[in-house]
């Protein structure tokens, strides 16, 4: 049929991406692993179009492989949104858990399937395939609608983790914020909607059939691509910063007593009002501890204690302020107000606003406006 060629579209389109992105300088393990999911997503696309359009019929032992490829996509999203927050930053020999599943099923297939004598392999295959009383079979079709559902927990687990954390590290949220990430997870999301979508209304309400539910939940695989490549163009692929985690173990000591901690908070604030460290727009507090020579737990335990503030507040407070020194001055009056919120440390015209409103309780132009109609 004509609608099959969708998954060679969607693989072409997969492998296209994979090749731009291998171009890429300074490649890190999160994009090495981007490439590699977007090369078998274009190969999984490829069997899916051969399991359509009959090619299963005239060689049935493709579905050795091609039938547990959908195992692998759940660990695919897992260990890459993994890398690209740092919560992973090598492999180790026990995430061969993850694809556990797919080698034994795949193993188990190909024990069964070589097994059928000629020339009868497919109807045997079919055959075998719907044998509800094979509790193996069974699980593997449980597997196949709910082990992504599974995964995208665990990923949005370490998203939300990681968001939680980044006003404790961060001084700015561009390019930490993983809006590209996020948007990733949506569209797995709606894959995963239509799998638990087909299953109810396939195989337990027998509303329609199992060919219609299968072009539904792989015509969604095959327009991920598309979906992937637009957010890649429309926003840039970024990486958390690479700095060491704030809660992570190494972390979780702070000696200082309350008496030492208050000390460090006027030094502190002494530092900050003298060399104006916030000006930097990537300041994190990792920067901070090294120029105060303190430990970044022992930062984070001071700004929350003594000023009950976050690091991202804390920071964001000073570059405010010193927005409104600097437009008071006379010198700045020929520059727009978002040159100035650059000088002053700010990222972006939006963070610039948002931050600025969330202080202020006013808009940049608007404060702006009232400051020059007193």
């Amino acid at each position: 049929m004509l609608y099959d060629f969708i998954f060679v579209i969607g693989a072409v389109q997969s492998a296209f991406l994979a090749f731009v992105l291998w171009f890429k300088k300074n490649k890190s393990i999160g994009d090495k692993l981007l490439i590699a999911w977007l090369c078998f997503l274009a190969v999984h696309l490829i069997f899916i179009y051969f399991g359509f359009s009959g090619y299963y019929k005239a060689y049935p032992k493709l579905a050795i492989v091609g039938s547990s490829l959908m195992l692998l996509q759940g660990p695919f999203i897992y260990f890459y949104t993994a890398f690209a927050t740092n919560k992973i930053r090598r492999f180790r020999i026990y995430h061969i858990v993850h694809i556990i599943p797919f080698l034994f099923f795949t193993c188990y297939f190909a024990h069964k399937i070589l097994s059928f004598s000629a020339p009868d392999i497919y109807i045997e295959t079919l055959e075998f395939f719907n044998d509800e009383a094979n509790s193996l079979v069974l699980l593997f079709g449980l597997l196949n609608h709910f082990h992504i559902i599974i995964y995208l927990y665990l990923s949005m687990s370490i998203i939300r983790k990681h968001t939680k954390q980044l006003p404790e590290t961060f001084s700015y949220t561009e390019g930490v914020n993983l809006k590209w990430l996020k948007n990733l997870i949506i569209g797995i999301t709606v894959i995963a909607i239509l799998i638990i979508a087909g299953l109810l209304i396939d195989d337990i309400l027998s509303l329609v059939n199992h060919n219609f539910k299968a072009t539904l939940i792989y015509s969604a695989l095959a327009i991920l691509p598309f979906y992937l490549s637009f957010y890649a163009i429309r926003q840039k692929i970024i990486y958390p910063e690479k700095t060491d985690d704030l809660h992570s173990s190494k972390y979780q000591s702070s000696g200082l007593s309350l008496e030492e901690s208050k000390k460090r908070a006027i030094q502190l604030s002494e530092y900050m009002t003298a060399q104006k460290p916030y000006l930097n727009p990537k300041l994190t507090i990792k920067d901070l501890a090294a120029s105060l020579e303190m430990h970044p737990k022992e930062l984070s335990r001071v700004i929350n204690e003594n000023l009950n503030q976050n690091f991202f507040n804390f920071v964001n407070n000073y570059r405010v302020e010193e927005y409104k020194n600097q437009l008071t001055n006379p010198k700045n009056s020929n520059f727009t107000l978002i040159a100035i919120a650059y000088d002053c440390g700010f990222n972006t015209k939006s963070s610039f606003n948002s931050i600025f409103k969330k202080f202020t309780g006013k808009t940049p132009s608007q404060f702006r406006a009232d400051l020059n109609s007193a």
